[in-house]
């Protein structure tokens, strides 16, 4: 038996998936930022690291979960995609999303 949160982003990733052939626009019930959960699955792997010159990284199953699961919950939802994309956790998406807020400021 699936505990609730793992039933959660199952669904989520699910629907996204299926929608993702119809049009984003189905999937705002869903998520705000459906694209978030996409770039958030695309991880830094190690064989990818003379194209990307990201260093691969191996994330817990724990993790990645969390991460899934924040994101459908909203909290990604005014992040820039590019804040979810090659990271390894949430929390360092969320790192790299604050780092991002005070380069623009500054500039």
């Amino acid at each position: 038996m699936v505990g609730p949160i793992r039933h959660h982003i199952g669904a989520g990733v699910q629907v996204i998936s299926t929608a993702k052939k119809q049009g984003w626009s189905v999937l705002q019930p869903v998520t705000q930022d459906p694209g978030g959960l996409q770039r958030f699955l695309t991880q830094p792997f190690a064989v990818t690291e003379a194209f990307t010159g990201k260093p691969g990284r191996s994330v817990s199953l724990a993790e990645t979960l969390k991460g899934c699961h924040a994101i459908l919950s909203g909290i990604a939802d005014t992040w820039a995609e590019s804040s979810l994309y090659m990271v390894g956790t949430i929390d360092e998406a969320r790192d790299k999303e604050k780092a991002a807020s005070q380069k623009a400021k500054t500039q």
